[in-house]
């Protein structure tokens, strides 16, 4: 899946737009064009509603996002489709997000997650990574660019945050290779931990609301049933 001119012509305004009210840097970011090329998972906190334009924006290829199907107004439908957003409700149906998430980034694709399954709320802090996440990243063995956004703009509401000036820094962290690790904690636990290293935010391992413990990985690695997917979560 590549970018048409339609997606060039909206990046074009949406960059423009984020220049004049958000006014982002993008940091360390050649290394992970060149993962780019071909498959990889995009990693990063969220803390915004604009946090899906401002990583999109130093790619060339389009991330194909996974998105709270909540989230996903029916209104909007066609756009979905055109972006090919993969919908997940953080349970076992989840099973067939998983499988063609997997099956995109093998292809050579870009995938972007967030992890942490929502806006961080308050600000400032790292809530707990679904396990999903990780499983995807053992399954799928490519590389994962880790990214930390820094001082995006923060309302109560993804509209809001469109409008709100801010002063964004976009980091790149790395380009992670797990292809020997199997472990689900494992990854976890490194990836949070570079994000949590570079921003010196805190670790708050209480869940976002709404997520509960609807998430389990079965010893070493294997997913019990199918696992719950992280997302891009646009709303409250």
């Amino acid at each position: 899946m590549e970018s048409g001119a339609v997606d060039g012509f909206v990046a074009t305004l949406v960059g423009a737009w984020l220049r004049a009210f958000h006014r982002p840097e993008w940091i360390g970011f050649d290394q992970a064009r060149a993962a780019a090329a071909s498959g990889a998972i995009i990693i990063s906190n969220h803390g915004s509603g604009i946090d899906p334009f401002l990583l999109q924006l130093p790619f060339r290829r389009r991330i194909r996002w996974m998105m709270a199907r909540e989230q996903m107004l029916s209104g909007l439908s066609e756009v979905w489709e055109h972006l090919e957003v993969l919908p997940v409700t953080y349970g076992p149906e989840d099973a067939a997000s998983f499988r063609e998430a997997l099956r995109h980034v093998q292809g050579g694709g870009l995938l972007g997650i967030f992890p942490e399954a929502g806006i961080a709320r308050p600000p400032r802090e790292i809530r707990p990574f679904l396990a999903g996440a990780s499983l995807l990243v053992a399954r799928s063995r490519v590389p994962v660019i880790v990214c930390w956004i820094e001082n995006a703009p923060y309302a109560s509401s993804a509209l809001r945050t469109l409008f709100k000036p801010a002063r964004v820094t976009v980091h790149c962290l790395g380009v992670v290779d797990f292809k020997r690790e199997r472990n689900p904690e494992v990854i976890t636990n490194r990836l949070r931990g570079m994000i949590q290293e570079a921003s010196g935010w805190p670790l708050n391992d209480a869940p976002l609301e709404g997520r509960g413990r609807r998430e389990r990985i079965a010893p070493h690695g294997r997913d019990a049933g199918s696992p719950p997917m992280p997302a891009v979560r646009i709303g409250r």
